[in-house]
């Protein structure tokens, strides 16, 4: 078995379906955690971290599990406008590298600023995958 398995996903905002990959809980083992409570993992080809955030192929919208399902029409409106407009179509669907990962809390990070119902990304999270 894969530490590594396909997600089907349906955005949340252009409601396309695809699939991105997460890692199975049995695989993600903490062997100690930094003073800023960063876990480091017992195997560093898996890093949990690195698979939180999901890229919408088809229009560039990126969010995690804790980002709000609602969407006011405003804020589809100006997400469409800012983010899906000048999407260039690519995947963040297979094995994410640090840079992938980066880029991919980058792009949460500025969706879940133009929807004020969704609480603040995991900034935290985009810290230590930057260590």
């Amino acid at each position: 078995m894969q530490p590594l398995y396909d997600k089907n996903m349906e955005c949340l905002l252009c409601k396309q379906k695809s699939t991105t990959k997460r890692v199975r809980s049995h695989f993600v083992k903490v062997a100690k955690y930094d003073t800023d409570f960063c876990p480091i993992y017992a195997d560093s080809a898996v890093n949990a971290l690195y698979y939180n955030i999901f890229v919408c192929p088809h229009c560039g919208f990126s969010y995690s599990d804790d980002f709000s399902r609602y969407f006011p029409q405003a804020t589809k409106e100006i997400i469409m406008e800012k983010v899906s407009s000048k999407w260039v179509p690519h995947h963040f669907s297979n094995e994410k590298s640090i840079k992938d990962a980066i880029n991919t809390y980058k792009l949460a990070s500025y969706c879940v600023s133009k929807n004020r119902a969704t609480p603040p990304p995991r900034c935290l999270s985009y810290e230590w995958i930057k260590q």
